[in-house]
C-alpha cells in the first residue's frame, strides 16, 4: 500500500473538516427549528392552561362562596350555644352555694383572694389539703377561659385572667409552703421518728405527694477534730423515686428537706416557648381572600411568562428566516462561498425550558413557607427546654433545703415557749455554711468589751 503524501493527507483533513462543519451547521439548524416549534406549543398551551386556570378559579371561588355561608352560619351557631351554656353554667354555680366566685369575674375573685388571705393564715397541713383542692377547680375554669376565650370577650379582661391565675396560684404555694413550715416547726412531735437523730413526714392526697425530712440536733462536743470521718448525710424518699445526699460541710447544720411532688403543672406555661409565636397578618386572611390572591398572583405570573416566550420566539423566528436564506448545508457553490453565519445564529445555545405558573407558584410557596418557618421558629438558650416539642406529663417535683426553723422549749414549770417567726423557711445557703468564718476585729471586740454591763 502506497504511502500517502502531504498532499493528500491535506487534502483528508479538509474534507473532514468540511464534513464536520456541514454537521454542525445542520445541527445547529435543526436546534433552531425545534426551539421554534416548542416555543410555539409553550404559548398555545400556556394560553389553554390559563383558560382552564380562569374556569377553575370561577367555580373555585362558587363554591368557597357556599362554603364561607355556610362556616359563618356554624359559627353563629356555635357562639349562641356558647353563651347558652355560660348562662347555664353561670345559674348552676350561683345555685350551689358552694362560697365560690365566679372565674370569670375578676372583682369575685379579688375578694375571694383576699378573704383567703386574711382567714387562713395559720392553716395546717388538712386545712392546705382541702383548699388545695378548691382552689385548683378555679384554676382549671381560669385556663380554660383563658385558653378559648368566650365571644366578644376583650383582650384586656384576658390579660386580667392571667393575672388572676398567677395571684393564685402564687398564694396557693405560699399556703402549701406555710403549711410544710408548721410541720416543721414541731419536729419532735408533728414528724414520726425514724431513729434517734432522723424524723420524718409523709402526706399522700389527689393532687401531691408531701415528704419531709430533719435531722435533730442532739448535743455534741464542743471540740472537733479535724480528721472527722463522720459520713455524709444521705436522704431518700421511696415514695418519690428521690435519693440524695449532702456534703460533708452541712452535717452539723439544723437542715430540713421537703420533697414534694404536685400532679399539675403551674410553672409550663411561664414559660416562653410554651405558647405559639403570633403570625404575620399575610397569613391571616380567610380561604376566599387567599384564592384571590393566588389567582392576581397566576395571572401576573402568566403576563411575566408570555412576555419571555414572546422575546424567545422573536429571536428564533429572526433566526430561523437567517437560515432559510442561506443555502442547505453542503449545496454551497465553490466559485461563490456563501457568507459566514451571523454571531448570533453561531452562538446561540437553547435556554432552560420556562417554568408554568404553578411550578412558579409552588416555588414562591416554598420560599414563603421556609421564610415563615424561620420567623416562627423557637430560639432558646443552652438551658432552656422547647415546650412546643416536650409537655410535663408526670408532675412536678420540688425538692428544697431549708433551715430547720427554732423549735418550742419546754420548761420545767409546764410551760412552753415559741418563738413567733415568719411563716415560711428560710433556703440553707451551701456557701456561706462551707466558707470559714472571719475574725472580729479589734475595734469591735473593744466595742462589745465596753458595752458588756459592769
Amino acid at each position: 500500500m502506497a504511502k500517502k503524501t502531504k498532499k493528500e493527507k491535506a487534502k483528508v483533513a479538509a474534507q473532514k473538516a468540511e464534513l464536520a462543519r456541514i454537521e454542525a451547521e445542520k445541527a445547529k439548524i435543526q436546534m433552531v427549528v425545534d426551539e421554534r416549534e416548542r416555543l410555539l406549543k409553550d404559548r398555545v398551551m400556556l394560553v389553554d392552561k390559563g383558560c382552564q386556570e380562569d374556569v377553575l378559579h370561577e367555580e373555585r371561588c362558587r363554591q368557597l362562596q357556599e362554603t364561607a355561608a355556610l362556616l359563618a352560619d356554624i359559627e353563629d351557631e356555635f357562639a349562641a350555644k356558647l353563651r347558652s351554656d355560660l348562662s347555664k353554667q353561670e345559674w348552676e354555680q350561683f345555685m350551689r352555694c358552694d362560697r365560690l366566685p365566679d372565674p370569670a369575674s375578676p372583682s369575685q375573685m379579688n375578694t375571694y383572694l383576699y378573704v383567703w388571705r386574711e382567714t387562713d393564715r395559720l392553716n395546717n397541713i388538712d386545712e392546705a389539703t382541702v383548699k388545695t383542692t378548691e382552689v385548683l377547680k378555679l384554676l382549671d375554669a381560669l385556663g380554660d377561659l383563658i385558653e378559648v376565650p368566650p365571644p366578644n370577650v376583650t383582650k384586656k379582661k384576658v390579660d386580667l385572667w392571667i393575672e388572676m391565675r398567677d395571684l393564685v396560684r402564687a398564694e396557693q404555694r405560699a399556703h402549701l409552703d406555710a403549711a410544710a413550715y408548721r410541720l416543721l416547726r414541731r419536729l419532735e412531735t408533728d414528724l414520726e421518728a425514724e431513729s434517734l437523730e432522723v424524723v420524718r413526714y409523709f402526706r399522700a392526697c389527689e393532687h401531691f405527694r408531701l415528704c419531709l425530712w430533719a435531722q435533730l440536733m442532739l448535743p455534741v462536743a464542743s471540740f472537733k477534730p479535724d480528721d472527722d470521718t463522720r459520713p455524709a448525710i444521705q436522704c431518700e424518699f421511696p415514695q418519690l423515686g428521690v435519693s440524695l445526699q449532702l456534703p460533708k460541710s452541712l452535717n452539723d447544720v439544723p437542715l430540713a428537706i421537703r420533697a414534694m411532688i404536685v400532679q399539675y403543672d403551674h410553672y409550663s406555661d411561664r414559660c416562653p416557648s410554651y405558647h405559639c409565636a403570633p403570625l404575620p397578618s399575610s397569613q391571616g386572611l380567610d380561604m376566599l381572600s387567599a384564592v384571590e390572591e393566588e389567582c392576581s398572583m397566576q395571572a401576573s405570573l402568566r403576563e411575566e411568562i408570555s412576555a419571555e416566550l414572546e422575546r424567545r420566539l422573536a429571536v428564533v423566528e429572526r433566526l430561523v428566516k437567517e437560515v432559510q436564506a442561506r443555502p442547505a448545508p453542503g449545496t454551497e457553490s465553490k466559485d461563490k462561498p456563501p457568507p459566514p453565519p451571523s454571531p448570533e445564529l453561531d452562538n446561540y445555545e437553547t435556554g432552560e425550558p420556562i417554568k408554568s405558573p404553578s411550578q412558579m407558584m409552588n416555588f414562591k410557596d416554598g420560599e414563603r413557607e421556609r421564610e415563615l418557618r424561620e420567623e416562627l421558629r423557637v430560639r432558646l438558650a443552652p438551658h432552656e427546654v422547647n415546650l412546643r416539642e416536650i409537655a410535663v406529663l408526670g408532675g412536678t417535683l420540688h425538692l428544697d433545703l431549708v433551715m430547720q426553723p427554732p423549735q418550742p422549749r419546754d420548761m420545767r414549770t409546764r410551760l412552753t415557749i415559741t418563738w413567733r417567726a415568719p411563716t415560711r423557711c428560710s433556703p440553707c445557703r451551701t456557701t456561706s455554711l462551707t466558707s470559714r468564718p472571719r475574725h472580729p476585729s479589734p475595734a469591735r471586740c473593744a466595742c462589745r468589751r465596753r458595752s458588756r454591763p459592769s
